[in-house]
């Protein structure tokens, strides 16, 4: 369900939860490395879903603070 809304975000170019989304993508990343004991790629590409997420929300406040002024 994640990967649809992530898909439906490209396709429609609303990117208002993006940010979220890739955050839940690494929450779950994350557990599902820590359940079946997986090898840090996976925890890589946790990390790679966080700092994503940090970047989009970063790059949403900056756009949005520049519509306040």
């Amino acid at each position: 369900m994640l990967a649809e809304a992530l898909a439906t975000v490209d396709k429609t170019g609303e990117r208002h939860y993006e940010a979220e989304l890739y955050r839940l993508k690494g929450e779950l990343t994350l557990k599902q490395s820590r359940v079946q004991s997986l090898a840090s790629s996976v925890q890589k590409e946790a990390k790679e879903c966080f700092l994503k997420a940090i970047d989009i929300a970063q790059r949403n406040k900056r756009s949005r603070g520049s519509c306040e002024q």
